[in-house]
Formats: C-alpha cells, structure tokens, sequence
C-alpha cells in the first residue's frame, strides 16, 4: 500500500485543465473521512507540515512532500499559511484552510462531505443539533472554501505554467460573498447557497441540513469545478449591483 485510502486516477480523462491540476495532488487518493481525522486530531490552529508528513506515511506522501514539491508549495501557499517562528525551514498551515481543502479536493461521497462541512460550521463544542442561516461561520467557510476554488487553484496551477484564465481576486471575492447572499430566485443560477439551503427558514436540524446540501442543486458546493461553474453569473457586475441593492 502506497499510503492512499483510494484508487488512483488516469490524468488523461480529464479535459477540464484545472481538474487534471487538482488530481495531480494526493488529496484525491484520501477519503475526506480520514483525512480530516488526521487534520483534527493535531488539535491546534495551525500544524507543522513535518507532523503531516508523520502522520500520513507511505510513498503517496514521502514522494508528495519532499521540500520544492507542487504539494508543499502548495501547502505552504494556503491562506493563513505561516513561516514557524521557531523553525525558519519549516511552515505552519492554517487548518481551517487545510480542512476546507479537504472537503473539495478529497475522496468521498456527498454525506462524507456533507458532514465535513458541518463540523467546519459548528467546531467540537457548538451544537450538534442543527444549523442556522446566520451562523457566523458561513462567511468564513463557504467564502473561503469557494476562494481556494477559484483564485487560489488558478494561481498554483499558473504557477506550474498551466494556461488558464486567471482571476481578478477583488472582483472574485465579491462575487463569492454574493454567491453566498443572494436572494435573487429567478433565475435559479442567481440564487444564493444561503437561500438555497434554507429558503425562508431560519434554521434547519442536522437530518435537514445534510438532506438538502446533498441535493443535486446544492452538492456543487463540494466539487471544485463545480464552484467555478456556479460562480460565472456573480462575475458580471450588473447581477452583482442587483444582489448588492
């Protein structure tokens, strides 16, 4: 065994650029269910990518996280991502950014992610019973998870001299926040994830939760390709002046 909870994958049949980029990483080979296990059980803010590196052995990861690789740069890139004080060689990365990551990026059915995206909503110690709209943590997660889609995988990927469209990271996290906000319901493709998870409800329990962002109108909140898709309409600033309004 290589280290990977899942197969690989054939790079080739995939055409979407930035697809074959994000498979190029491990991440795809891990389910988000043990991953995030691995994540959690560090049980700090930020983590030393040498104590990565210990945690997850065989050849996926010894080769993914020798120092100058794509995976460490990358690791080294995400928001929140700091030099150790301590330890100039070595960097600590945010594990908000690393779990948000994980939940686009890892293997893993839609309940898996589903749960994953919970617990980043309501932290060990919150209620465990339900989800409200106005949860203070959706602008940071969702806002961020939708960030790492966009700008941050087009950035790394330009990087690795991989010709894509790149982002205008202003105009972008606009975007973003009104891709979370909008209350726009016709047409659908201008509607909020905010108002498509709860629509006029206040608050949904647990069971709900998990059934609605499961549906196939809201499950493009956990495939990267599929954030960049949705988020085309909330480019154009006269969509954006109307969910601002």
């Amino acid at each position: 065994m290589d280290g990977g909870d899942l197969p690989a994958v054939k790079l080739d049949k995939f055409k979407d650029p930035l697809v074959k980029f994000e498979k190029q990483f491990p991440f795809h080979r891990m389910h988000i269910a043990s991953f995030r296990q691995v994540i959690y059980n560090f049980g700090k803010d930020k983590f030393a990518i040498s104590d990565l590196k210990a945690r997850l052995p065989g050849s996926l990861w010894e080769q993914a996280l020798k120092p100058g690789s794509p995976t460490m740069t990358l690791l080294e890139s995400l928001p929140g991502s700091e030099k150790n004080d301590s330890d100039p060689l070595e960097t600590l990365v945010d594990t908000t950014s690393m779990l948000l990551l994980s939940i686009i990026w890892c293997g893993g059915d839609f309940d898996d992610k589903a749960e994953a995206l919970f617990q980043c909503l309501n932290p060990p110690g919150q209620s465990q019973e339900g989800i409200s709209a106005n949860d203070k943590e959706w602008d940071l997660v969702f806002d961020t998870m939708c960030y790492l889609a966009t700008v941050f995988t087009v950035d790394q990927a330009m990087q690795q001299g991989i010709n894509t469209k790149s982002y205008d990271e202003d105009l972008t996290k606009r975007g973003i926040k009104g891709m979370r906000i909008s209350e726009i319901e016709d047409p659908p493709a201008h509607m909020g994830f905010i108002m498509q998870v709860f629509g006029y409800e206040s608050r949904l329990d647990r069971d709900a939760f998990f059934a609605t962002v499961i549906d196939k109108n809201c499950n493009w909140v956990f495939q990267a390709n599929k954030i960049r898709e949705r988020l085309v309409p909330f480019l154009d600033e006269g969509v954006l002046d109307e969910v601002e309004a």
